[in-house]
């Protein structure tokens, strides 16, 4: 089956996220959005709330599902990218790595479900992120008090450079981004300058 025969992803991202947690609670599923896009796959993600959740299991979660056309990949191949993710989230604490939490069939085909980085999705590369100075220091230590694993800043900026990353590439496909190709860039460069700063803060105080 292609996904061309197949229903809108949202819908699919829907039920694969359903289908991997209603072993474990009732699962609530908040609105399902595109989050990104590739030659085989599309991401979708959304918060899902468990109902009771005594492992803290609720938070933001993706599906993959595959891209309309495609072929969809199988779950030997979605296993040996979770075990790859694994090896590289044991070998580093500098990025968040996002975790394989199932492989569920939707339709005939396997869709991988993943742990999802949401404060990618709420700062936007922003400089002064909810206007406010040291604005993603007080977002993670939000995110953190309400007993959500800590995020560091690094994650943080990796995942703004892929968001911003694809912003600049529907705008060069002319996908109607709202700011041109290059005005993203520049928002690249200062989200890499950031980057390389809040990594060089955070090894002198590990070194210290």
């Amino acid at each position: 089956m292609t996904a061309r025969d197949a229903g809108p992803g949202w819908a699919r991202a829907k039920r694969a996220l359903e289908t991997a947690f209603s072993g474990r609670g009732r699962p609530r599923i908040d609105r399902v959005s595109r989050v990104g896009h590739g030659l085989s796959n599309e991401v979708y993600a959304a918060h899902v709330e468990l109902v009771p959740d005594p492992e803290g299991r609720s938070g933001a979660y993706a599906a993959s599902v595959p891209a309309r056309g495609s072929a969809p990949r199988t779950r030997a191949s979605w296993q040996r990218e979770g075990a790859l993710l694994e090896r590289v989230a044991a070998r580093t604490r500098a990025i968040r790595v996002p975790r394989l939490a199932a492989i569920v069939p939707v339709d005939g085909v396997d869709v991988a479900v993943r742990s999802y980085l949401e404060m990618a999705i709420v700062t936007r590369g922003a400089r002064r992120p909810i206007q406010i100075d040291h604005g993603l220091t007080r977002l993670l230590d939000a995110y953190a008090a309400q007993g959500r694993p800590r995020i560091e800043a690094p994650a943080v900026h990796l995942y703004e450079l892929c968001l911003v990353g694809r912003w600049y590439r529907e705008a060069l496909e002319g996908e109607g981004h709202e700011e041109p190709p290059d005005q993203l860039l520049r928002r690249i460069d200062n989200l890499l300058r950031r980057a390389r700063a809040a990594s060089g803060a955070r090894m002198t105080q590990a070194s210290g």
